[in-house]
């Protein structure tokens, strides 16, 4: 569902950025939003035990991506014919459109004549599969199989469109308008993805059972962990990102992987509150991963922004982002230490002493976790206090230099 709607969302950029109003795009434009709204739904379906509710679910969605997918190709044909100046790079963008969506659309409702209840086991049965994976519906392995063909085929078609305008010698515009319509819809995404990751971390707490003011207690802790480092992501990747006027591929996909790992945070942490114990096992394990690949490719994405830095900003600010790449992997190491220790340890006996009920009931991997923020803003600390000395020094030795009377 993550990688479908950001494939649909980033064509629908594409489609307004050198786009004319137009009635008919536009009730094309409100059907499509209606349809990629009702993706989780048929998803959703899918993941009900009933019979033939899942059924159900499997029939709606592929319907709903050919809706989809049709949506699309009636507005690349309206896009070409009506918009008269259109960027060489727009219009192979739109004509590889119309060679990729209806071979997609014909692909998913091909997958209508597969069986719901045949399983990956039962087509595979030569191979020992383990029962979360053998019992994956067949139908849906294919939906998978379909999204990685194409986007191959998509990029294979991409390939020969550029060898071949270069081969006619066609001019290839790169019109700064359109990159910058682009880069400011990535820009947008991300404020809503990080957005709403935060207000779901707050709806996961609807569910942690209530007992008394140490659960209270428990339950902000809880919450405040994922707010915290989303935000502190949010605002550090916000001026990471307003390096860069304009986007390139890279950065646009380590980007949207970024959004992947922060979206998932408040999935995890549901796990994480859930009454079951092996859900709760199981959230304690995601949750530190999630933030450590969080942490990781957010060190990339500063790494990427700074490299293609078209914007001056002040030297503290730049300074600061040089330290979020040194800090990032000590910030993720700690989410890596706590996987050593078992889900259900808890505080040991000389800290649970000295912390407070119901602190000292907290998991120890929770302990750490809390423990990561400290050293985040230490080693920030230590790192921002040794590049002021060396900043003054530098600033003391150009005094020197100038007030120094000429020897000739």
């Amino acid at each position: 569902m993550f990688f479908l709607i950001c494939f649909f969302w980033w064509g629908i950029s594409k489609w307004f950025a050198f786009t004319e109003h137009s009635d008919p795009l536009m009730a094309i434009n409100f059907l499509f939003i209606l349809f990629l709204v009702f993706i989780p739904v048929s998803l959703r379906l899918m993941l009900i035990p009933d019979p033939t509710i899942r059924a159900t679910g499997a029939t709606l969605f592929p319907v709903n991506v050919g809706l989809l997918l049709l949506s699309a190709i009636l507005a690349n044909v309206i896009i070409i014919r009506q918009s008269k100046e259109i960027p060489g790079e727009v219009k192979r963008d739109l004509k590889r459109g119309l060679a990729v969506f209806p071979l997609m659309l014909a692909l998913f409702i091909l997958s209508l004549f597969i069986p719901v209840h045949i399983t990956l086991q039962m087509v595979v049965f030569a191979l020992a599969l383990p029962a979360f994976v053998g019992d994956l519906s067949f139908r849906f392995i294919c939906w998978w199989l379909i999204i990685i063909s194409v986007q191959v085929f998509s990029s294979v078609v991409g390939y020969i469109q550029e060898k071949r305008a270069r081969g006619s010698e066609e001019e290839v515009s790169t019109s700064e308008e359109w990159r910058r319509t682009l880069t400011n819809k990535a820009r947008t995404i991300s404020d809503a993805a990080y957005g709403l990751a935060i207000a779901l971390s707050a709806f996961s707490l609807t569910t942690y059972a209530i007992g008394g003011m140490g659960d209270i207690v428990l339950m902000l802790l809880y919450f405040l962990l994922p707010f915290f480092l989303i935000l502190l992501w949010w605002i550090e990747l916000y001026r990471c990102i307003g390096l860069v006027s304009v986007f390139n591929a890279l950065l646009l996909a380590v980007n949207l992987l970024l959004i992947f790992f922060i979206t998932l945070l408040p999935f995890s942490m549901q796990l994480v509150l859930s009454s079951d114990i092996m859900a709760r096992s199981l959230g304690m394990t995601l949750f530190p991963i999630n933030m450590l690949c969080a942490s990781l490719v957010a060190s990339v994405v500063v790494v990427l922004s700074l490299r293609r830095r078209t914007v001056d900003i002040p030297k503290d600010d730049l300074l600061e982002l040089q330290r979020l790449v040194v800090v990032g992997p000590i910030f993720a190491a700690f989410f890596l230490i706590s996987l050593l220790f078992p889900p259900i340890a808890v505080v040991p006996p000389p800290l649970s002493d000295i912390l407070p009920p119901p602190l000292n009931t907290l998991p120890f991997r929770v302990v750490i976790w809390w423990l990561s923020f400290l050293a985040f803003f230490f080693v920030g600390g230590i790192m921002e206090f040794v590049t002021e000395r060396i900043a003054r020094r530098e600033g003391s030795l150009q005094r020197l230099v100038k007030a120094k009377p000429d020897s000739t």
